[in-house]
């Protein structure tokens, strides 16, 4: 049975019969709803309810909640949580690369070369 069979709503990008076929707008509404969905909609539906500057599917990711602060700094390395976040730093791992320069004092907590 495929997705577009008449009579069935199988259609990923959420067309209805009764509506015709969704334009590409349809489809990227659709698609930030899920996202939405997915990573906990927040304030207007961009994924950071709490407006601390993380988004909440990050705080989920790594500690299943979002309870931390974006000055939170768990393990600590000098790095808050939203400078991991922006770093894309791992925020339990207080060196995310292993260069042996913890992140907080590491302009590149990134790079994986080792010094």
């Amino acid at each position: 049975m495929a997705w577009n069979e008449p009579g069935k709503n199988r259609n990923p990008w959420g067309n209805r019969p009764d509506r015709g076929s969704a334009d590409l707008d349809d489809a990227l509404r659709n698609f930030q709803r899920r996202l939405a969905r997915l990573f906990g909609g927040g304030q207007g539906g961009n994924g950071d309810g709490d407006a601390d500057g993380v988004l909440d599917g990050y705080g989920r990711w790594y500690y299943g909640n979002t309870a931390q602060t974006a000055a939170s700094d768990r393990e600590p390395d000098g790095s808050t949580l939203l400078q991991e976040f922006t770093n894309g730093s791992d925020p339990n791992d207080g060196d995310t690369d292993d260069d042996g320069v913890l992140d907080g004092a590491d302009p590149e907590p990134q790079d994986r070369l080792v010094q």
